[in-house]
């Protein structure tokens, strides 16, 4: 009866701080891979060969990993202000 009731409610709540403590540890995760991609993304940014007949090129891959970087930054902040 009442003894059951109270043990169910217990492993509940023991289940949801389990569950609460492994939300924070995934938060965490994904800020770093984040974190991770942003930096990636802006080391490709400066790696790429500026010069010979491809200038125009070098340049619109440098751009487009600049921006790759800056929506990683954007979805690290989106998913900050969420949380």
């Amino acid at each position: 009866g009442l003894r059951i009731k109270w043990c169910k409610a217990r492993v509940r709540a023991h289940r949801w701080r389990e569950e609460s403590k492994l939300l924070s540890v995934e938060m965490a995760r994904v800020k770093c891979t984040l974190d991770y991609e942003a930096n990636l993304w802006l080391s490709r940014a400066s790696s790429t060969p500026m010069g010979g007949t491809l200038v125009n090129a070098g340049e619109g891959v440098a751009a487009y990993a600049k921006w790759q970087a800056s929506i990683q930054k954007s979805i690290r902040e989106l998913f900050e202000k969420k949380w």
